[in-house]
């Protein structure tokens, strides 16, 4: 088993974050997510301290495109009907 301490805790459903958290790791699955109280680390556990990193949960798509005028293409010509 793995244990990640003191990072801070995203679960992504939208509660508020959790600081210094523990992340039970067993394989490969986590086994416990939340506070010292909640998962209680076993001793024979490998520790990790994640101290100053977040931890999220794995799989989240960043993909954005951040456009300046509303989501529009930026292509020159490519919304300008004024010729047709």
């Amino acid at each position: 088993m793995l244990a990640q301490t003191g990072g801070t805790l995203i679960d992504g459903t939208g509660v508020p974050s959790l600081v210094d958290a523990v992340a039970l790791i067993e394989d490969g699955r986590f086994a416990c997510a939340g506070t010292k109280a909640q998962c209680d680390v076993s001793s024979a556990a490998q520790r990790l301290d994640v101290t100053g990193y977040w931890l999220t949960p794995g799989l989240i798509d960043g993909h954005v495109h951040v456009a300046p005028n509303g989501w529009m293409d930026t292509r020159p010509k490519m919304t300008d009907v004024t010729d047709k």
